[in-house]
């Protein structure tokens, strides 16, 4: 994968243009008579992003129904790059805080959730993940990935130093010692994130310096040179407000 730098003193801007550009690889997919398949990430970023995909898939939506040809047809696929093992309705949980954003074109989505600790065990959750991506995704590329660059450069739950998220062969593992609390999670894994055509990571503010920086002179340690090598096809852009 190649990797860019963007640059915008706006985070606004930057998640503005991450959400249009997905919303046109979508639009491409549903002129391709196909679903769409959009991975998400967490946190203050993730939410961000959800809202302006919402919107500019909402918009989008707007001009296809004023359009000669009609409303072009098509589902979203959204699926989580990770999440805490918490129960399923436990406010902890990043996938509620995501699909709350989704208000204007919720329709248009399929929303794809990681197992709960109430119900299964962290490995059945992970397995269980791993096989919905088989049934639905195939062996079809994420057309969008949507990232959050760490402080200390971790992206979904791939850790620095963390092996088997960051060297599995496997689409998604479980991860019980995680650095952040809580310690155990789901997590999709490098090999199965660098399957995708696109991947926008943001980068913002000045706590995400040294890991961009890092990142960008594509050090052994970060997890995303990592997930550049995994794929020789796509593209990995940094979205950050750092010059």
């Amino acid at each position: 994968m190649n990797l860019t730098k963007v640059f915008d003193p706006s985070t606004e801007q930057l998640i503005a243009l991450a959400a249009d550009r997905t919303v046109s690889a979508i639009l491409k997919a549903w002129q391709a008579d196909r679903d769409a398949h959009v991975v998400i990430t967490g946190g203050r970023s993730g939410q961000s992003l959800c809202k302006a995909l919402d919107l500019a898939l909402y918009r989008a939506k707007a001009v296809d129904r004023g359009s000669k040809v009609g409303e072009v047809k098509g589902k979203v696929h959204i699926w989580f790059s990770d999440e805490r093992f918490v129960a399923s309705d436990d406010p902890e949980r990043s996938d509620l805080a995501l699909m709350a954003n989704f208000k204007l074109a919720n329709e248009r989505f399929d929303f794809h959730r990681m197992g709960a600790s109430a119900d299964v065990s962290i490995e059945i959750a992970a397995q269980e993940y791993s096989d919905q991506l088989v049934a639905v995704l195939g062996g079809a590329r994420f057309d969008v990935v949507l990232l959050s660059l760490g402080e200390d450069g971790h992206v979904a739950s791939c850790f620095p130093h963390d092996s088997l998220a960051l060297e599995s062969p496997n689409s998604v593992v479980a991860v019980t010692n995680s650095p952040k609390p809580p310690a155990e999670r789901i997590t999709l894994t490098l090999s199965q994130l660098a399957r995708s055509s696109q991947i926008y990571l943001l980068a913002v503010g000045q706590a995400k310096r040294e890991a961009l920086d890092a990142t960008m002179a594509r050090s052994d340690e970060m997890p995303v040179e990592l997930l550049r090598r995994n794929s020789l096809n796509g593209q990995i852009f940094v979205l950050t407000d750092l010059s």
